[in-house]
């Protein structure tokens, strides 16, 4: 059965939102969702997720070795939970191993949900979430066949992912065609969160219920979240970031970003920026 729904974008373009609307819409609940147990099962580069299935200390495996053995985990996840929608986090890239075989297999891929979000915002987000100066993250977001890099010691939690640059990566998952792809542009989703949300949910083959849409949306405002936040922490913002739910907005970068710093991200990314809907006459 194909039930593997990925949910999957380049870091820091709405990935985490878009869980916390599944989350609240699939739950039921009369309460909003504790943003610390949400949808998702895993997120694909989870060291304990693929040691799991596989059995072993992955320490012990380098990298394509690994890559050889993840299409096969996601197999036997899609097995283990072939009575459902099973949600999976990725920040990859879409690509495959050195054997020819995508990591994201198709053959147990129901759909993904691809978020966008203007790179010009993303460069502020990703800087404050890696704790880099802006210039160094906008040189990550520029560079070809960029690998976002862990350790292989066993302490740390995830692999490394490669991510490409900000176009490629958008363009590996917008542009493959081995299984249905729903892409939701941050910008959009903020806009017209009911109309943006029920296209996800309908993609992936679920029934709109309306009032369940529109309290997923309302449990999901960014005031909400941000309370919860402070409330209870989030365990998945960084330790380099003094919040992970920041500002909520679109558009900061007209504010917050150089004329030339904006320039340099607009002719690294001009063409998948104009295919995504973003313009460069938005300059502060």
């Amino acid at each position: 059965m194909k039930n593997i729904v990925w949910l999957a974008s380049y870091p820091k373009s709405g990935n985490t939102w878009m869980r916390i609307l599944l989350t609240n819409y699939l739950s039921g609940s009369p309460e909003p969702a504790d943003i610390n147990n949400l949808v998702t099962e895993a997120i694909s580069s989870a060291r304990h997720f693929i040691e799991k299935y596989l059995d072993l200390n992955t320490s012990e495996l380098d990298l394509a070795m690994i890559d050889r053995y993840r299409p096969d985990v996601f197999r036997a996840f899609s097995e283990e939970t072939s009575a459902r929608e099973a949600f999976i986090k990725a920040h990859e890239k879409y690509y495959k191993n050195a054997e020819g075989q995508p990591i994201f297999p198709t053959d147990v891929t129901k759909a993904v949900v691809y978020m966008v979000r203007d790179p010009r915002d993303v460069a502020l987000s990703y800087a404050d979430h890696l704790g880099l100066p802006l210039a160094m993250t906008i040189q990550i977001m520029n560079e070809p066949d960029s690998v976002e890099k862990h350790d292989l010691n066993r302490w740390h939690n995830q692999f490394e992912q490669p991510m490409g640059n900000w176009s490629e990566h958008v363009l590996s998952w917008t542009e493959q065609k081995a299984f249905p792809i729903i892409p939701v542009r941050y910008e959009d989703l903020l806009a017209e969160p009911i109309v943006q949300f029920k296209r996800v949910i309908e993609g992936i083959g679920f029934e709109w219920d309306a009032a369940a849409g529109e309290k997923a949306v309302m449990f999901s405002s960014f005031e909400q979240l941000k309370e919860q936040e402070q409330t209870k922490g989030f365990f998945e913002k960084s330790a380099q970031s003094n919040a992970f739910f920041r500002s909520g907005i679109s558009g900061g970068w007209k504010a917050k970003l150089s004329r030339e710093d904006a320039a340099l991200i607009w002719q690294t990314h001009k063409v998948v920026m104009q295919k995504m809907g973003y313009a460069e006459d938005d300059q502060p």
